[in-house]
């Protein structure tokens, strides 16, 4: 009896076939999970004590410890298809005389995939190419619901003007290890270009996901971002969680802040209109540091977004856009 082997390239839905009886279509689903036999369970878990008896298949074998031999490290999974046991595996032919045919008159299929990898969160480190690294604030999209972006500044995802739309956005950022193309996530999208001789009211780009299962739209120690944006006010609790210093506190200390901001590559650019963030009187920590950049920041508990990070100084202060002007700019919607 010969191991079948697919490819998993995507999750694709298998065809029904049509009957004309509607009863006959509910008994035959009926009976395909009855299927679920006690043999198949049986012969999962058969083969499941096959492979952990030689090292793989164990949570201490999720590094491909030395114990587990060459061919094995290859097996990532195993599962119970339609009337067999499926083994996951990311190599054909490592694998090719590891895994028995059958078990208790239970065929094995091989099913070759490149590997299982966890979504991120948002709140982490992401960037352009070219930029060493900021934070992954949130996720948007269009109005229609279509398309589903990354949400950051510019200069972290444009490269202070000088990248070009479709440009490879990775997670994480280059300097905390992202390279082309192995952590290319997103295509930059669209951007608000930094006025040189004219005011600027946001710092902010948006990136289309490759994958929209590869970011979730929840914040690490936040939660989801509310639908409702609210305005900043003075004395309004606010937090956020960013790539350097993680999940800060914080109070908003003034608004309609009119200021230059130094950007290395293009000098000092004057902004208007931004909101200025002061740690929370109990937190030693300061609210934002190099690297948060892009971070959201939302009202504390309720989580209503407030504004996007996207400068600070050497102390205590952090400025940030009115997140209002950034979602009507890219024309996004959380």
């Amino acid at each position: 009896m010969e191991t079948r082997r697919v490819t998993l390239t995507c999750s694709k839905a298998k065809a029904i076939e049509k009957h004309t009886n509607p009863l006959e279509v509910w008994i035959q689903k009926e009976i395909r999970i009855a299927i679920l036999t006690d043999q198949l369970i049986e012969a999962k878990q058969m083969a499941l004590e096959h492979f952990r008896g030689q090292g793989a298949f164990t949570p201490q074998a999720n590094q491909f410890a030395p114990q587990v031999d060459q061919p094995l490290a290859s097996l990532i999974g195993i599962g119970i298809g339609e009337d067999n046991i499926r083994i996951y595996a990311t190599d054909d032919q490592a694998v090719a005389n590891a895994v028995p045919s059958a078990f208790i008159g239970v065929k094995t299929e091989i099913v070759i995939t490149p590997g299982f990898e966890a979504a991120v969160q948002c709140g982490v480190s992401v960037g352009h190419q070219n930029v060493t690294a900021g934070t992954l604030g949130c996720l948007v999209q269009d109005a229609a619901r279509r398309h589903r972006y990354i949400l950051s500044n510019n200069h972290v995802l444009a490269d202070c003007n000088n990248a070009a739309l479709g440009d490879p956005i990775l997670q994480p950022g280059s300097s905390d290890g992202g390279t082309v193309p192995a952590n290319i996530i997103a295509k930059l999208t669209d951007f608000e270009v930094l006025d040189i001789n004219n005011p600027n009211f946001i710092d902010a780009a948006i990136a289309e996901l490759y994958d929209l299962n590869s970011v979730t739209p929840d914040i690490i120690q936040i939660g989801f971002p509310a639908a409702a944006t609210v305005p900043a006010s003075v004395d309004l609790n606010v937090h956020k969680h960013g790539r350097t210093t993680g999940y800060t506190t914080g109070i908003i200390r003034g608004v309609n802040v009119d200021t230059y901001v130094n950007y290395n590559s293009l000098g000092r650019l004057w902004f208007e209109n931004q909101i200025e963030i002061g740690s929370a009187t109990n937190t030693p920590q300061p609210f934002s540091q190099p690297g948060d950049s892009g971070s959201l920041i939302l009202e504390n508990p309720d989580n209503n977004p407030v504004g996007l990070l996207f400068a600070g100084d050497d102390m205590e202060i952090t400025l940030a856009n009115p997140i209002d002007d950034v979602l009507n700019r890219l024309r996004v919607v959380f």
